[in-house]
């Protein structure tokens, strides 16, 4: 977000210090545009808010339509929601080896290097932690514009194309089933000693934790206030990610901010 708030300051610049007449979408012009704000993550029975970005680039592919105030555009866009975050149960297994070094006695009874040895642990265990999302999705879209005058562009875009969800964890608490160890002893009495450390949660796959790909589609309706004929300021809300596969939630994007630039 804090890269998206140098943008619009930027943005409120070159506003400021550009006079040209702004006009209405014309065949052939290009518009890359970036936006961010809120959202909300829906699935099952829970709503979780998510911080959403959404950078855009169009091309006017036909102007004139219907009474020559409408205009067509086409391009990609690319979305991203992190956030509904909420604490739950984890459950999850590991299976990795862990070095053990082995010391013996030396020159005056100093310990020293005597071999190595690898050592297997596996099991499964449970946590308590903070899990949230992070979808990333990359969408064709059309978009109907409405030059509302020479100033203002009213739109509705419509896109399809596939999200990545990847889920995070943090903040493990309340392990059960996990453990961890470290250890670093010599016996001079014996001559022997041994060094060694793990930690369970460190090699842990998380049991649902998996990046998943799906299919999804979009749907936003949205204004631009064009200051001139380059820079606009815009407001939007909308469905950011319909998911194929209703498991998987869906994403809204609400009260969303952001800078467009005409080119």
């Amino acid at each position: 977000m804090r890269n998206l708030q140098k943008i619009l300051v930027a943005f409120a610049v070159a506003s400021a210090t550009v006079t040209a007449t702004a006009q209405p979408l014309v065949k052939g012009d290009n518009i890359a545009s970036l936006g961010g704000g809120v959202g909300i993550d829906a699935y099952e029975a829970e709503a979780k808010i998510t911080w959403t970005q959404k950078l855009v680039y169009e091309r006017i592919i036909m102007d004139n339509l219907f009474n020559g105030k409408f205009a067509l555009g086409v391009g990609l866009t690319a979305g991203n929601a992190y956030g509904g975050k909420f604490e739950g149960m984890v459950a999850g297994t590991y299976d990795y080896y862990y070095t053990v070094t082995w010391l013996k006695a030396g020159r005056g009874g100093n310990p020293v290097f005597d071999r190595q040895e690898q050592h297997h642990r596996e099991g499964q265990g449970t946590a308590e932690a903070d899990c949230a999302r992070d979808d990333i999705s990359l969408q064709l879209n059309a978009t109907l514009h409405y030059n509302l005058s020479d100033r203002c562009d009213l739109y509705f875009t419509i896109g399809a194309g596939a999200v990545m969800i990847k889920p995070l964890y943090s903040n493990y608490r309340n392990t059960k089933g996990m453990g961890e160890y470290s250890s670093d002893h010599f016996y001079d009495r014996l001559g022997w000693g041994s060094r060694y450390s793990y930690n369970d949660l460190d090699h842990v796959k998380w049991i649902g934790g998996k990046t998943k790909f799906a299919a999804s589609v979009s749907a936003f309706i949205g204004g631009r206030y064009w200051f001139n004929n380059r820079w606009a300021a815009q407001l939007e809300a909308g469905l950011l990610n319909f998911h194929i596969k209703k498991s998987y939630g869906h994403g809204y994007h609400f009260a969303s901010i952001g800078a467009s630039y005409k080119f």
